[in-house]
């Protein structure tokens, strides 16, 4: 997630606390990714509200690490789902969401994490964004260990506006789903909004085009 929006610093997130947010993550197979990412949750300055783990029928030891590392954090933030089979990441979404009770989702792949700060940003976007607005497009930045770049959404200086389009800048860069939007919750109460389960994989760019 891009922190470079200079009016949204550290210490300057308002009545953010009116919302409660949620961050879920599906994951499969991945226990060592996924427990970086939920490292990179829990050393944010302000956490979240819920962190929902989707575990997707995972084979390996995620179900015991989960216990573990759930015991050992003690916020009561935490909800865990284990699916018996695997239903593929979209499934594990739409379980996710259907058992949060925050007002905006936020999504975590179990292979990425959160840089420092990110959730006070959201947060803050979260309380100013208006009330017809039910998404929020964040940037993401790639690492390939020798150099970081901008994953996606491109901010212009005038950071009210954006360009190319979301489309555009994933098909011109061969992104899969490098732009991590939010979503209010109640946007999903409409059966049209659904990631599609027929879909493995693709989820923001899918969910983006519905």
């Amino acid at each position: 997630l891009d922190l470079h929006l200079d009016s949204l610093q550290a210490g300057m997130y308002g009545n953010h606390m009116d919302y409660k947010l949620a961050v879920l993550i599906p994951t499969k197979n991945r226990r060592p990714l996924l427990e970086r990412a939920l490292h990179s949750i829990m050393n944010q300055d302000i956490l979240p509200d819920e962190v929902i783990v989707i575990n997707d029928g995972s084979q390996d030891d995620t179900r015991e690490f989960l216990d573990t590392y759930i015991s050992a954090h003690k916020q009561g933030i935490f909800k865990t789902i284990h699916r018996d089979t695997s239903g593929g990441v979209n499934v594990a979404r739409n379980e996710g969401i259907a058992a949060s009770q925050a007002d905006w989702v936020a999504f975590l792949d179990d292979d990425d994490e959160l840089v420092s700060g990110a959730l006070g940003v959201i947060r803050s976007m979260v309380y100013a964004v208006p009330k017809h607005i039910n998404v929020i497009y964040f940037n993401s930045i790639i690492d390939n260990g020798h150099s970081r770049v901008s994953g996606g959404f491109q901010f212009l200086k005038d950071q009210r506006e954006y360009d190319p389009t979301y489309e555009e800048t994933m098909i011109k860069f061969k992104l899969r789903g490098d732009c991590k939007p939010v979503f209010r919750r109640t946007l999903f109460d409409n059966p049209l909004y659904r990631f599609p389960e027929t879909v493995n994989g693709y989820e923001s760019y899918t969910m983006n085009l519905i």
